[in-house]
């Protein structure tokens, strides 16, 4: 192929954007995209010019975003080497957790975990009793906040009476954890942002 042929673009025509979503459908993100499409279709697209279109879709009430294999985090240009990324407010960390928390003296504090379905159309939102090791479990469309913290408060519900407190990981699926804290009347941990969220209950 003759770098001549290569036709460079930045205004998505209907054709364009039709291939392009498809290729999103099929959990392909914006740089995978920009590299095939010179390859296939001699056409040279930035990833940044599709995430503007991910995002455009978006704030018109569109969903496409959530076939981003990062769910819905937004493309966060270099200019200044910094981003929000892994940013959670308010954490309340396990180093303030009661002592209780860590001895299992006493039953009602749980540990979350996500995980997402093999082919990304979902995930599954465990939870489990650190001391009897009951668990509870329910699928949701979408690792999203809202999606966690809803199936987490509906899980929980029933419990509530006898719930003392919530651990999970730095994931940003969790960014409504005072939602899930003022709904249920149980303070959420965070474990230390450097532990990878699977090895969380193995520490803790």
């Amino acid at each position: 192929m003759r770098r001549e042929e290569v036709r460079k673009v930045t205004k998505l025509t209907p054709e364009l954007i039709s291939l392009v979503e498809e290729k999103l459908t099929e959990k392909w993100s914006p740089e995978q995209i920009s590299g095939w499409l010179p390859k296939v279709h001699l056409i040279l697209l930035s990833h940044e010019r599709i995430y503007q279109h991910l995002w455009a879709d978006k704030a018109t009430g569109g969903e496409l975003f959530m076939s981003l294999r990062r769910h819905g985090k937004k493309y966060h240009k270099r200019s200044n080497g910094k981003t929000n990324r892994g940013q959670i407010r308010n954490r309340i960390t396990i180093d303030e957790r009661p002592v209780e928390v860590d001895a299992k003296s006493r039953v009602g504090d749980w540990e979350i975990d996500t995980v997402i379905d093999r082919e990304h159309s979902g995930a599954l939102v465990t939870l489990v009793e650190r001391v009897t090791q009951f668990t509870l479990f329910t699928q949701v469309e979408s690792k999203s906040a809202e999606a966690v913290a809803e199936a987490t408060i509906a899980l929980l519900k029933p419990y509530a009476a006898v719930l003392h407190a919530i651990t999970v990981d730095n994931g940003k699926e969790l960014v409504y954890h005072e939602k899930i804290t003022k709904e249920l009347g149980a303070q959420v941990y965070f474990a230390h942002a450097t532990t990878p969220g699977n090895v969380v209950r193995a520490r803790i």
